[in-house]
């Protein structure tokens, strides 16, 4: 539990395009690093000659990680979104914020997860594909206006 002063008033949240910045930042992070493994890896993937081929550790892990990071993101945005509808000025656009930016971090770990697994095994799947589901996931989270303002 967070212990805070009496009288503690949030400050002022951010303006919503600096909210979007930061959500599509994640995103990008998230791309970034697909590139980043899309050029370490050689173009068939295979091992290199001389090379034992990789032993595949990620692999049967990343489904029911990218099942639970997409539940889980969907469950809190839920109920986070409800807490934000309740409440009133800025305290309502902190908390939309938060009900956003949570749910991408859950799927940003997921999506890093499987990214991490086609890395190990240099493979493409299942890892990047279930990257690339989530971040699909994250994309169609990430608000492109302002409800607040549209409200008025």
């Amino acid at each position: 539990m967070i212990f805070l002063p009496p009288g503690w008033v949030p400050p002022p949240a951010p303006p919503f395009a600096q909210r979007r910045i930061v959500c599509f930042a994640l995103v990008l992070g998230v791309v970034a690093m697909a590139g980043v493994i899309a050029f370490l890896t050689d173009e068939s993937g295979a091992a290199q000659p001389g090379e034992p081929p990789p032993e595949d550790l990620l692999g049967p892990y990343v489904w029911p990680v990218a099942a639970a990071a997409a539940g889980a993101a969907f469950l809190v945005r839920g109920f986070l979104h409800g807490k934000a509808d309740a409440a009133e000025g800025a305290a309502r656009r902190w908390l939309r914020f938060r009900a956003t930016m949570v749910p991408l971090a859950l799927l940003e770990g997921g999506a890093l997860f499987g990214l991490v697994a086609w890395l190990q095994a240099r493979k493409e799947q299942p890892g990047l594909i279930a990257a690339l589901v989530l971040l699909a996931g994250m994309l169609a989270i990430i608000p492109l206006q302002d409800r607040d303002e549209a409200a008025r």
